[in-house]
């Protein structure tokens, strides 16, 4: 969320330029969410091919230390699985920041393209809104699942998540 926060936050100018010239919400959603997909994207398949890798070079070395016939292999279901989570995590992750940068006027932008940071935000009335709702729900609901799929514990995964919803209430409170 900080990373696309300050990636959204790089691009005030384009933000407020696009705007000017009547770009709606919509479209700069879009625009954004499409370049931070395909960096996700990248990311996941460099995290792919890094452990596809390890675990090639890496098995052979550790079997061999602990006297142990670790055969290195690929399996499909592991990578799989890993790249579920990525896209969860990057549309989880990307979707707020993108929703708040909607939020943003144009005149706003152009004071704060020098400063780094523009009036605005999110309020809870528009969280509670269907369309920021639904697909954060679903995105979130998606990774609980997925988690509780490859974990075969979903008790032990909802605890995680009620422990993870308390830590953000206590930090909203907070702050």
């Amino acid at each position: 969320s900080n990373g696309v926060t300050a990636y959204i936050t790089e691009r005030q100018r384009s933000i407020a330029t696009m705007r000017s010239l009547g770009a709606t919400s919509a479209r700069l959603f879009t625009h954004f969410l499409a370049q931070i997909l395909v960096l996700s994207a990248l990311a996941i398949v460099m995290g792919l091919v890094i452990g596809g890798l390890s675990t090639l070079i890496v098995l052979p070395v550790l079997g061999h230390l602990l006297a142990l016939d670790l055969k290195p292999g690929l399996q499909a279901p592991p990578l799989l699985t890993a790249a579920g989570f990525g896209v969860l995590i990057g549309f989880s992750f990307a979707f707020l920041p993108l929703m708040r940068a909607q939020t943003l006027r144009p005149a706003s932008l152009f004071r704060a393209a020098g400063s780094g940071h523009a009036e605005g935000g999110l309020r809870w009335r528009q969280l509670l809104r269907p369309s920021a709702l639904l697909p954060l729900a679903a995105s979130v609901l998606a990774l609980g699942g997925l988690a509780a799929l490859t974990t075969r514990e979903p008790i032990l995964v909802g605890w995680y998540a009620a422990g993870i919803f308390g830590a953000f209430v206590l930090l909203r409170l907070a702050a």
